[in-house]
């Protein structure tokens, strides 16, 4: 109440102190920044301000424009005003802002995560689409628009979210909660505690979520794991894919023991990578010559038979439709569409690998995705290095261009940290999916069963 009484006070103690006297639109309004901030304000004033003073027969729609804009030029005065007191008292810093600018006098930040223009918080509602992806914008689109409804939280209205069939499921037994996870993912639990299981889980809707927006995390259906019924559900997925360790992998802390699969079975920090670069089988090319191509799988399916330190051991997930959105200016998902890379390692058979495709198009959905290996140096490691070189470049724009990569994969607007609990199951698209795993203390029960399948 004290700020109400006085806020009038405030503005004209900080217009009189560091305001220009000879301010004039016609001049300032040279500047682009101050056009960018200009039509924002306008653009919000309209909605904001129509209830306060609405049209009516003494106030035409030219007159509510035209006091609109008046009042959008004020704010600009203020806001000047204030920016030279910031000037003044901080001297040695930089002002942030979240309107849009050119970067001359601030840096913009937005505050939201979204692919949309810069909108602040308090004027508008985030959507989440079913590709991961965020907008935001006015309350009155979302309602309007037939592909959006509103998700409600503890009673209130929280956010709006993509309309799909594939988050419709297990109505005859209540159904299904759901809710997407930052940056990249979908978290699905039964609507009514323990009314769920493992067999409940509609292994068609989440395998085809999983191809838009991985990973799917599934929990509270497999409460008490059981090795044959984690079997028998990946038959439900697709078509599951043995190794050499055979159809299950039981990745575990096993000291010294690789098994020749490297520092999987280790407690080490990994490097991101899609799973099966290594698997590879003899193909004829077309020279006729008989070579080792890889034949990596299409999905990942985890589940946690015990749950993991809560600070340590996350294995973590990066989508390439963020990581293509994250890129530096220099590197883009068009630049590198025409690039290949070479791998070679001791392990997995003392594996080399070449003309490997930096970018694929995903099978189902043609969007780019990003196939790599991130390099993995003797100083990262005590089980064997891995080599990774981006071909037809030079030694040290391929080390720039893996660097700005590696970068990207690690950056927590991309990443996404799980930490696994007991009965946590997670399918995983291979093919539009990095990961990866932090590193843990050797000798606990942290435990994964892993299963491939296409």
């Amino acid at each position: 109440m004290t700020y109400v009484a006085n806020a009038s006070n405030f503005r004209r103690a900080l217009l009189n102190t560091f305001g220009r006297p000879d301010w004039d639109w016609k001049t300032v309004s040279q500047s682009e920044d101050v056009c960018l901030t200009y039509r924002g304000y306008i653009k919000f004033l309209e909605t904001d301000l129509l209830d306060v003073y609405p049209i009516r027969d003494d106030r035409t729609k030219s007159k509510y424009k035209k006091g609109i804009e008046y009042i959008a030029k004020q704010m600009l005065a203020r806001g000047e005003a204030f920016a030279g007191a910031v000037r003044q008292k901080y001297k040695d810093h930089v002002r942030l802002s979240i309107h849009a600018s050119t970067g001359a006098d601030k840096l913009s930040i937005s505050l939201l995560p979204t692919s949309t223009s810069f909108t602040t918080p308090w004027h508008c509602t985030v959507a989440y689409k079913l590709d991961g992806t965020v907008v935001s914008g006015m309350r009155s689109e979302f309602d309007a628009d037939p592909s959006m409804h509103l998700v409600y939280q503890d009673g209130r209205p929280s956010y709006y979210c993509e309309t799909s069939e594939l988050l419709c499921w297990g109505e005859e037994k209540g159904g299904i909660v759901y809710e997407p996870i930052y940056p990249a993912g979908w978290l699905i639990k039964p609507a009514v505690k323990n009314a769920l299981g493992m067999r409940d889980i509609d292994a068609a809707k989440v395998r085809q979520l999983a191809q838009i927006n991985s990973p799917i995390v599934l929990r509270g259906f497999f409460n008490a794991p059981d090795q044959d019924v984690f079997v028998q559900k990946a038959h439900e997925f697709g078509q599951p894919l043995p190794w050499k360790f055979g159809l299950l992998l039981k990745v575990k802390d096993q000291g010294t023991d690789s098994r020749g699969l490297n520092n999987v079975l280790s407690s080490e920090w990994m490097p991101f990578h899609y799973d099966g670069l290594f698997k590879t089988a003899p193909q004829v090319n077309a020279a006729g010559e008989t070579v080792m191509v890889s034949t990596p799988p299409r999905f990942q399916f985890f589940t946690a038979p015990t749950a993991s330190p809560r600070t340590t051991g996350f294995t973590l997930f990066s989508s390439s439709t963020q990581v293509f959105g994250h890129l530096p200016p220099w590197l883009s998902a068009d630049n590198l569409a025409d690039k290949t890379w070479s791998v070679c390692t001791e392990s997995f058979g003392s594996s080399k690998l070449g003309g490997l495709p930096l970018i694929s198009r995903h099978p189902e959905t043609g969007q780019p995705c990003l196939r790599y290996h991130e390099p993995w140096p003797q100083t990262k490691t005590r089980f064997d290095a891995t080599s990774v070189t981006i071909d037809g470049v030079s030694e040290t724009e391929s080390r720039a261009i893996c660097d700005a990569i590696d970068a990207v994969l690690h950056d927590r607007r991309v990443a996404y940290y799980h930490s696994w609990e007991k009965g946590d199951v997670v399918v995983s698209d291979n093919v539009l999916m990095m990961h990866t795993r932090s590193d843990f203390t050797a000798g606990s029960d942290r435990e994964l069963w892993r299963i491939h399948f296409d």
